[in-house]
């Protein structure tokens, strides 16, 4: 939210919600942990050879599983996109305003949500699903000049708009979703 100056029309942040949900949301909610170590003992081992070998704990593994992982996504999700019915609106003008050019667009989200630290083969990949969804524009017969071709129209500019808002979104949600983005470093 602070990435993308998300705002409260009520004041109070209520749209959050509870979050314990491990399908479709965090499977915890902040304030609601079931002991002092959190929500995981802080002893916990996970079925792995290597880290038994190396005779570590992590702890942090208790409360990852598949469904876990799958309903973080399913979270974000669902808080990417600019929804009116939510008293949470995050503005993602700037990012809109780069969204032409993918790269650029990643640039900005590797400084907001990395803080420049996300590897190159995932800005490219992430770049790459982003220029992955076209930006609507008048069909011109093979061999218009430029000069021939008009400035952007307002009829199709609301589509334009949309793309751009797209890609945004897809680019906030695959960086989220990453592990660069998850693991603390």
């Amino acid at each position: 939210m602070r990435a993308f100056n998300a705002t409260s029309t009520s004041g109070r942040y209520t749209g959050i919600g509870l979050t314990d949900d491990p399908a479709a949301s965090l499977g915890q909610t902040v304030m609601s942990s079931p002991t002092v170590f959190n929500f995981f003992r802080p002893g916990f081992v996970p079925p792995s050879k290597a880290i038994t070998d190396a005779n570590k704990v992590v702890p942090e593994l208790q409360i990852v599983t598949d469904i876990s992982v799958a309903g973080y996504q399913n979270y974000i999700r669902s808080w990417v996109p600019i929804v009116a019915t939510k008293d949470i609106t995050q503005n993602y003008d700037q990012e809109k305003n780069l969204a032409m050019t993918p790269d650029t667009l990643m640039e900005r989200l590797n400084l907001l949500l990395f803080a420049g630290t996300a590897p190159d083969t995932l800005k490219a990949q992430i770049s790459g699903a982003m220029a992955s969804r076209p930006i609507p524009g008048p069909a011109y017969p093979p061999g218009t000049a430029a000069s021939q071709v008009p400035t952007t129209t307002p009829t199709n500019q609301a589509a334009i708009d949309a793309a751009l808002l797209e890609r945004v979104y897809i680019g906030v949600f695959l960086s989220m979703a990453s592990p660069d983005y998850l693991i603390q470093k």
